[in-house]
């Protein structure tokens, strides 16, 4: 299922600084953001009052903590458990407001062993159990998974949340990607647009997904267009359901010239390269997966930038930068949360 270690040569750090040079786009990543933003303004402040609903009025949709035995916990669940990962509060806020209306009421959050878990029984046999990461990141994953797996094993993991696009001709934000295969790249770099680009790339871990549930989603999902939970209507005709591959990384990329780097020094199948995150690798080095070769774990996730000018999409005006960039989060993380509503019992008959 793994491989490991990776070693990179000097020809390939050479090809991807010259990548940089010829790798350019013809719209940038600011202008296709911008022009996004403006096009799907309605949907996107839509989506971002759907999140400020959620973290102005909390005790409305979540219950308040309440601290339990991992035995009496364990009790509470029923036999198929979805176990759902969320880092970023955006993210949190979008899935835990939705999945409280459809509890038709706020859902229950007990305390185990420091961590606190949302639990909603979808029927009668499946529970969707929430967890939040203290941060994002690899380690904040793998560890919320390894405290978790240590009071009961979830029928599938599933981190659920947003992600960068590495093609901007190819995909629109909003689009949502589901994981074949996951590779998780430890990197040390400078991340500045002025300077040169100072990085390495330390080692690889490469997860293959062999979850049969990717084979039956494939023959469904892979034709059908991404929609969201804020409307019956589907998203902007642009964005898509698709499958493909996924970089972890342990660090914020938000240079294109890091992105550019590490796509030519990774050597990975750029056309089947879908999108970046920082979780993935938290599934992939979990004690779960790593020592008995748990295959039932899926990554789902929207685009809501190209993983640069992240913070000044507006030049000097930061503070509409950022309403923009917390809005096109929002609508991204609805549309991961509609691919999953579409899947929940695909994950558990698998």
């Amino acid at each position: 299922m793994f491989t490991k270690d990776k070693q990179f040569t000097e020809e390939k750090y050479k090809y991807g600084l010259e990548s940089q040079k010829i790798n350019l786009q013809i719209e940038s990543a600011r202008e296709n953001i911008l022009n996004f933003y403006n096009n799907n303004k309605n949907i996107c402040d839509k989506a971002l009052h759907y999140y400020d609903e959620f973290k102005n009025n909390q005790n409305k949709y979540i219950c308040n903590p309440e601290g339990i035995k991992k035995e009496l916990f364990r009790k509470k669940l029923h036999y198929k458990r979805i176990l759902v990962i969320t880092s970023n509060p955006i993210e949190r806020g979008i899935f835990l407001r939705w999945l409280s209306e459809k509890n038709n009421g706020p859902l229950k959050t007990y305390v185990v062993n420091n961590n606190a878990y949302n639990i909603f029984h979808e029927t009668d046999e499946i529970s969707i159990v929430h967890v939040h990461t203290i941060e994002t990141g690899e380690e904040p994953t793998k560890q919320v998974i390894d405290d978790t797996c240590n009071i009961f094993i979830p029928t599938c993991i599933c981190s659920l949340g947003i992600c960068y696009g590495f093609n901007i001709s190819r995909h629109t934000i909003g689009s949502v990607f589901l994981s074949e295969k996951t590779d998780l790249i430890r990197i040390n770099f400078r991340d500045s647009e002025k300077d040169d680009i100072v990085l390495e790339l330390k080692s690889i871990l490469s997860g293959n997904s062999s979850y049969p549930l990717i084979r039956i989603l494939k023959s469904k999902l892979i034709s059908i267009k991404s929609t969201s939970i804020l409307s019956e209507t589907q998203s902007p005709s642009t964005a898509v359901c698709e499958f493909g591959d996924f970089i972890s990384a342990n660090s914020l990329i938000s240079n294109w010239k890091v992105k550019n780097t590490i796509l030519a020094l990774s050597g990975l199948n750029s056309h089947k390269l879908l999108g970046g995150e920082m979780e993935g690798g938290g599934i992939l080095t979990s004690n779960i997966v790593q020592t008995k070769e748990y295959n039932k774990w899926i990554i789902i996730k929207s685009i809501c930038d190209w993983g640069e000018c992240k913070n000044e999409i507006i030049p000097n005006n930061l503070l509409y930068s950022k309403t923009i960039k917390d809005s096109l989060q929002a609508y991204a993380m609805s549309n991961s949360c509609g691919v999953f509503n579409n899947i929940i019992c695909e994950m558990c008959e698998v």
